[in-house]
């Protein structure tokens, strides 16, 4: 197992891959030089936000080519990205952006007035809209910044349901990730083609990122919103979908409506 970070590792894959598609969204796609390119720039930025080795950043995005990119960013910066789901109670958001002690929180545009950004107190927000068109994002060089990585270095904090009391992070780091990402049964043509329709608060996003982006694949981003089932084959079928992780629930539900969708 590489001995070294996830941004190191998306480097390398980059660097052997780069006309390889590597993201696609809404008709749109971006080879892994374009990713690499955008997300440096975009870790730059927030290297000048103070973002820095284990700095805590609070995601309230909804699923986009935005997000993933801006994770990727985070992590090129040395930072842990903590996801925030925009459907969740204030509460239970304001908690964890007390827990994390984010310095920095990314929102779309279309949050912008979420109760949490309006009570954001101490914490920066940055509202992230179309990374790959901003030009104050494009004046910043297109190699990552040169920050200390290690494998143990966290990568994300995730929060539990709080089913039994108070919500707790989860932090998960680099290596972890990477003995997910890069275990040689994902080397397959059936993960070649990824979709990414978890939310970002879901372990099971993990999965859907991290996996095709070590291994040379594309990760084929979902709509925003809940998918019902015609919204799911049609998604599958549009992105060439070649890998889908679907809970026991959903998965029954599309075999009953839309088995054709597989």
């Amino acid at each position: 197992m590489p001995d070294t970070s996830l941004a190191v590792l998306f480097a390398g894959q980059a660097a052997r891959t780069p006309d390889a598609v590597a993201l696609t969204h809404a008709g749109r796609s971006w080879t892994y030089a374009e990713v690499d390119a955008v997300s440096s720039r975009f870790a730059h930025r927030l290297a000048g936000l103070g973002v820095g080795p284990e700095t805590v950043v609070a995601v309230l995005m909804e699923r986009s080519a935005d997000l993933v990119l801006a994770l990727l960013a985070i992590v090129k910066a040395g930072g842990v990205y903590a996801p925030l789901n925009a459907v969740d109670p204030a509460s239970r958001l304001t908690r964890i952006l007390a827990d994390t002690a984010a310095p920095l929180l990314l929102v779309d545009p279309h949050l912008a007035d979420h109760e949490i950004v309006t009570e954001a107190g101490d914490t920066r927000v940055l509202q992230v809209d179309d990374l790959t068109a901003d030009a104050e994002t494009a004046a910043y060089p297109a190699t990552a910044p040169e920050v200390p990585t290690h494998p143990d270095q966290w990568l994300y904090v995730m929060f539990t349901s709080g089913s039994t009391g108070v919500p707790k992070g989860v932090a998960v780091t680099h290596r972890n990730v990477a003995e997910l990402a890069l275990d040689h049964r994902w080397r397959r043509p059936a993960h070649r083609r990824v979709l990414l329709h978890s939310p970002h608060t879901f372990d099971a996003s993990t999965f859907e990122l991290w996996v095709p982006w070590l291994t040379g694949g594309t990760v084929a981003v979902a709509p925003a919103g809940v998918l019902d089932t015609a919204t799911l084959a049609a998604v599958l079928a549009e992105g060439s979908v070649t890998g889908l992780w679907l809970t026991v629930g959903l998965f029954r539900l599309v075999a009953e409506e839309d088995p054709a969708a597989f």
